[in-house]
């Protein structure tokens, strides 16, 4: 129940104020109001505290406590629990790297990253190599151009200076080395050729193969130091990468040559793996062959039979067409013997007239006759179209023949005998 609100507003109190009253629990303000009504307010109080439950409470909170303790004792328990699932867990994950390490010298993330990160390195090592080399046969090619340009320079100063005849052999004008146009004596030389003298020949070409025996040397000298550079720089590079692959030797122990002999089992396989490939395919090739050639053999066969069958049928239906109208006469007959009066009669004048039973089987017989005649033209244009088939396949394996025969033996049409006309 809810307590009710008291309204204790007309109350008197001693000093001459006024008491107020609250809900639930009713507290007086003033300290001097009346005993009576002080009472009162204890008492509605106390109601109050057992209405709420005042010794649950205490119970209730005991539970509290017990169920907190247990809670705790639990997350406890789990605690420890999950420690030993952690603690059994990471020993399962040393025992397993320890075995890697025994197998495969050690296959860890961080050691597949050094190797990756070694990769890279070498990879840029080589770049950087190529662009070295580039650059060093640039300059080599250059250097050589100069020198050769030097050379020439030299051959035209050397002619110029030593190998020009002299002036007394060119007629008598003792000016510079250059020919003089306007003295007498040079007009008889001038847009001639040059005479210089057995001496001056053979001078000339001995200094001209010491020019060009210089030229290969200086070409070879530096084509060698380009080389020797390279080598350096190669060497350098095995080097490091001995060194690299000796480490990883001392860090993977004996699994290295495991590792070998997995490689070599791995190519051994893919060889072995491509000669079955090839033989398969070969097998594969002469099936098909047999296989066309088996089809092209059962097709003959079957049209073989379907011509012998229909020309049976033909037969067959010739037969039948004879046996029924020998029937059907005989059966006339009978009839005829049997009936007597009007439907014999009836009868005669019918067959007189073309009665309706003759005239359904000529036009069977005659259908008959069409599609005889029909199926043995269509025989006849299959036949010559087989031929013609035939015959175009022949020429093309005999054209093929002859063209891998020319194409096996190209000198023999040259070589051999001339035919007779």
């Amino acid at each position: 129940m809810v307590p009710q609100r008291q309204d204790f507003s007309s109350i008197p109190c001693s000093h001459g104020g006024r008491a107020l009253a609250v809900e639930g629990t009713e507290e007086v303000e003033n300290a001097d109001a009346n005993s009576k009504y002080q009472d009162k307010a204890k008492g509605q109080r106390s109601r109050n505290f057992i209405r709420l439950g005042g010794l649950g409470e205490k119970k209730r909170r005991r539970g509290r406590r017990e169920r907190a303790a247990a809670a705790a004792e639990k997350e406890e328990e789990e605690g420890i629990r999950r420690k030993r699932v952690r603690i059994r867990k990471e020993e399962e994950k040393k025992k397993r790297r320890g075995r890697r390490k025994r197998c495969v010298g050690g296959g860890d993330g961080k050691e597949k990253k050094k190797k990756k990160r070694m990769q890279l390195v070498l990879l840029l090592h080589l770049c950087f190599l190529q662009m070295k080399q580039r650059s060093s046969s640039k300059l080599g090619k250059k250097k050589i151009i100069e020198e050769e340009e030097e050379g020439k320079r030299g051959e035209k100063g050397e002619e110029k200076g030593v190998l020009r005849p002299s002036p007394s052999a060119r007629g008598g004008c003792v000016r510079a080395a250059a020919y003089c146009s306007t003295s007498v004596s040079c007009r008889g030389n001038r847009g001639g050729a040059v005479n210089w003298g057995r001496d001056g020949k053979k001078r000339r070409r001995v200094e001209e193969e010491d020019k060009k025996k210089e030229r290969k040397e200086l070409q070879r000298a530096v084509a060698a130091a380009a080389g020797k550079r390279r080598g350096k720089e190669e060497k350098k590079g095995l080097q490091v990468e001995e060194k690299k692959k000796r480490r990883r030797g001392r860090k993977e122990g004996g699994c290295s040559q495991k590792r070998r002999r997995r490689k070599e089992g791995k190519e051994r396989k893919k060889k072995n793996r491509g000669r079955r490939l090839r033989h398969v395919l070969l097998h594969l090739c002469f099936l098909q062959r047999k296989q066309r050639r088996c089809s092209e053999l059962g097709k003959r066969k079957e049209e073989e039979k379907k011509r012998k069958e229909e020309e049976e049928g033909k037969e067959e239906k010739g037969v039948a067409v004879a046996v029924a109208t020998t029937v059907a006469s005989a059966v006339g007959k009978e009839e005829e013997g049997r009936r007597s009066g009007r439907k014999r009669k009836r009868k005669e004048r019918r067959k007189e007239e073309g009665g309706s039973t003759s005239v359904f089987l000529q036009r069977k017989q005659r259908r008959c006759c069409e599609m005889g005649k029909r199926r043995e033209e269509e025989e006849k244009r299959k036949k010559r179209k087989e031929e013609r088939r035939r015959g175009r396949e022949n020429k093309r394996r005999e054209r093929e023949e002859r063209a891998a025969a020319m194409a096996a033996a190209p000198g023999k049409e040259k070589g051999g005998v001339k035919k007779r006309k």
